[in-house]
């Protein structure tokens, strides 16, 4: 047995973090906490990212629409 890893009896939490599909509507400036749409015409992308999250995943996002429409993306792509 590999002595190297830590042996635990307490579940492991893994994270999966994803930024949010590409703003174009930002005209090539900063758009910071504003509301922009995000472009989510890539579902190759988003059927990418599905197959790699775990079947019972939690889902969390900001409050922002890009947030939310990337989620609902992948979600769907799933």
């Amino acid at each position: 047995m590999n002595n190297k890893l830590p042996i635990t009896k307490f579940p492991v939490t893994r994270w999966w973090w994803i930024r949010h599909a590409p703003v174009t509507s930002n005209q090539g400036r900063l758009y910071g906490n504003s509301d922009m749409p995000a472009e989510i015409d890539s579902p190759k992308e988003f059927s990418a990212l599905a197959r790699l999250l775990p079947e019972n995943a939690i889902c969390v996002h900001s409050s922002l629409q890009r947030s939310k429409q990337t989620l609902d993306a992948i979600v769907g792509a799933g």
